[in-house]
């Protein structure tokens, strides 16, 4: 899911929702005693659930009685099905000991076999997941939000971006807990063609439309840094050896640099290793090489065939 769905979905559900902790757990039948949260009545915000077979998870804020604004402590909590036993924990929203952290609203909360994810709000285009043992101790703060995780817990998450620049190149990075690596996956040096391509014309573009106007409005004329915004989810096979998803560069439009809109398909092989390398297709090519078929099932029979470089007939 993109931060902008995950935003849009965390501001509208609360709308829907109770907003007491008490009417939180008991709308999604957590037990709240022994062991339970404290100040089960306080009114709470900002707040996300996760409620899954083997364990339920709420993160929030509670809100001041008296001044009808939140306080500063996130309060995280977590419900063990198999052990019937909480865990809880308050973090602050400024932590200034690594890892450091500044955070806003928490968007989601989700977990693996060996962590607690929280990815928070910082402005539309910025977010910082922050990421605790089961235990709930914090381990590492990593500057975006989550998309999905591979098997040995890599985390491969959309890095953040200023929100007011005149272009937003979208970068995913990968997180290994194993070895602590934390590294862009995409895009890497050298250039792929098509994103050479892509940068070589874009260039041409910039050319023609003169310094004067970028300086004017303030744009860094990089045309390296082009608007590329991830579409939709990544797509990745059983080993985590392989990654699929879909770009869309270009943008600016109605100024005189507008560039024009090219769907690319990028296919990554080893990610949250060093030697992860991402190839770029675009989408048009794929689409003559499997007619008809979506481009979600593409993205499957990319990462789940590779060998096939066609459908299967």
């Amino acid at each position: 899911m993109t931060f902008a769905a995950l935003l849009i979905a965390a501001l509208s559900a609360p709308l829907a929702r109770a907003q007491t902790l008490r009417d939180v757990l008991t709308e999604h039948r957590v037990p709240v005693a022994p062991g339970g949260p404290s100040r089960l009545d306080a009114r709470i915000t900002s707040y996300a659930v996760e409620d899954a077979p083997d364990l339920f998870a709420i993160a929030y804020y509670i809100l001041n009685d008296h001044r009808g604004v939140r306080t500063d402590t996130i309060r995280v909590s977590v419900w063990d099905r198999a052990r019937r036993a909480w865990t809880h924990a308050g973090l602050e929203r400024w932590r200034h000991e690594p890892p450091e952290w500044e955070v806003g609203s928490i968007i989601a909360i989700q977990h693996t076999d060996r962590f607690v994810v929280l990815t928070t709000h910082e402005s539309p285009s910025a977010g910082t997941t922050i990421v605790l043992t089961r235990a709930l101790t914090p381990v590492v703060a990593l500057r975006g939000w989550l998309l999905t995780t591979l098997p040995g817990n890599v985390m491969l998450y959309h890095h953040s971006m200023m929100h007011f620049a005149p272009t937003h190149s979208a970068e995913l990075w990968t997180w290994d807990p194993s070895s602590g690596r934390d590294a862009l996956l995409y895009p890497t040096r050298p250039w792929d063609s098509v994103r050479q391509a892509y940068v070589d014309s874009t260039r041409v573009t910039y050319a023609r439309v003169g310094e004067d106007w970028f300086r004017i409005h303030n744009h860094h004329m990089d045309p390296e840094q082009f608007d590329a915004s991830l579409v939709d989810s990544v797509v990745a096979d059983a080993e985590g050896r392989r990654v699929a998803f879909q770009m869309r560069f270009g943008g600016g439009d109605g100024t005189p640099a507008a560039t024009p809109r090219l769907d690319v398909v990028v296919s990554c092989q080893d990610p949250g290793y060093a030697r992860a390398r991402c190839s770029e297709t675009p989408l048009s090519a794929l689409q003559r090489r499997y007619p008809g078929w979506p481009t979600d099932r593409i993205l499957d029979d990319l990462v789940n065939h590779p060998q096939n470089g066609r459908p299967p007939p």
